[in-house]
C-alpha cells in the first residue's frame, strides 16, 4: 500500500467544513435572539394616539403657514404666503384647543418617559398658543423681533426658485 501523506492542516479543513453549518446555524440563532432582545416593545395604544394627535397638529401648523413650511423644507404652499385674517386667526386657535382637548383624553401616566416628555412639550405648546391668543398678541403682529418684514426679506433663501 501506498502511504499518503497527509498535508498539515487538512484535518482542520474537513473539520471547518464539517462544522460550518453548525456554527452558521449558532450564528443565524444568535442574531435572531439579539433582534428579539433589542426589538421595540408594541406601542400601546396612548401612544399611538398621542404620535397620530402629533402628526395631525404638525400637519396643521404646516397648511396654515406656507412661510413656516418652507422654512422647514416642506415646499407645500410655496406660491401662498398664508392667511392673517381675524377670523382664520380664530379658526387656528379653536383648532388648537380642540388639539388640546385631545391630547389631554391621553392617559400621560401610560406613556413611557420618551412619550411623557414629547407630550408635555406638545402640551406646552399648545397652551403657549392658546394663551397668546387669549393675551390678543395676534393684534401686534410687527414688533422688533418678529412679524412679516423679518420674514419677507428672508423668504427668497427659504424658497425653491423652481419652475
Amino acid at each position: 500500500m501506498r502511504n499518503l501523506k497527509i498535508p498539515p492542516g487538512a484535518c482542520h479543513v474537513y473539520r471547518m467544513q464539517r462544522l460550518f453549518p453548525v456554527a452558521a446555524t449558532f450564528v443565524y440563532l444568535l442574531t435572531l435572539a439579539a433582534n428579539a432582545a433589542f426589538a421595540q416593545p408594541a406601542k400601546s395604544d396612548a401612544a399611538s394616539a398621542l404620535d397620530a394627535l402629533i402628526e395631525e397638529a404638525w400637519q396643521f401648523e404646516l397648511d396654515e403657514s406656507p412661510l413656516f413650511a418652507m422654512h422647514v423644507g416642506d415646499p407645500r404652499g410655496a406660491d401662498q404666503l398664508g392667511s392673517e385674517k381675524l377670523a382664520d386667526i380664530e379658526r387656528r386657535n379653536d383648532r388648537r384647543q380642540q388639539f388640546l382637548d385631545r391630547l389631554q383624553k391621553i392617559d400621560r401616566a401610560s406613556l413611557a418617559r420618551p412619550n411623557q416628555i414629547n407630550y408635555d412639550i406638545f402640551q406646552r405648546e399648545l397652551e403657549n398658543s392658546l394663551a397668546e391668543f387669549r393675551f390678543q398678541t395676534h393684534l401686534t403682529p410687527i414688533t422688533n423681533r418678529s412679524g412679516f418684514h423679518i420674514w419677507f426679506p428672508e423668504l427668497a433663501e427659504q424658497s425653491p426658485l423652481r419652475t
